[in-house]
């Protein structure tokens, strides 16, 4: 009979362990470097611009959040809401709209509609729109309250 060292049962365990760890700092790694949008707009549902009249229509209040899905600037402060988001179980409350659809004639229509001036260079910005009215916008993500926004949307 063949014995064999526990020294190599060592090697292969640490070899074996060592790649799990690697696979997943290198999995890590490549999400973080290679994603490319941000983290509300993996999360919550989007709405396209041609969508909206008719979202709203059926939907008259709720939460809308202007944002660029490719800046990556707010991702810290995007991942802290949407951790509010889940522990309040509000998802359903909020749409995602992503200002690079959005054109000059939306932005004159949408003002026309709802009295409300929408400046791109303003966002991330969360339009709280209640039975077809804009009752406030919010331009700072650092100082939104969740719970606030979700009691001025009335169902």
């Amino acid at each position: 009979m063949i014995v064999i060292p526990k020294k190599n049962y060592m090697i292969t365990v640490v070899i074996i362990l060592s790649t799990i760890v690697l696979t997943f700092v290198l999995a890590n790694s490549y999400k973080n470097k290679y994603r490319k949008t941000s983290e509300m707009y993996n999360y919550l549902s989007e709405i396209k611009i041609n969508e909206i009249e008719s979202y709203l229509f059926e939907n008259p209040s709720i939460i809308i959040y202007f944002a660029d899905k490719y800046n990556l600037n707010n991702d810290d402060k995007e991942i802290k809401l949407k951790k509010i988001i889940n522990e309040l179980n509000v998802y359903n409350y909020f749409i995602y709209l992503d200002i690079n659809d959005v054109d000059e004639s939306f932005l004159k229509k949408f003002q026309k509609k709802y009295n409300y001036d929408i400046k791109i260079d303003d966002t991330p910005l969360f339009l709280v729109i209640n039975e077809g009215n804009v009752i406030e916008s919010l331009r700072l993500i650092e100082n939104v309250d969740i719970e606030k926004l979700v009691e001025d949307v009335k169902w």
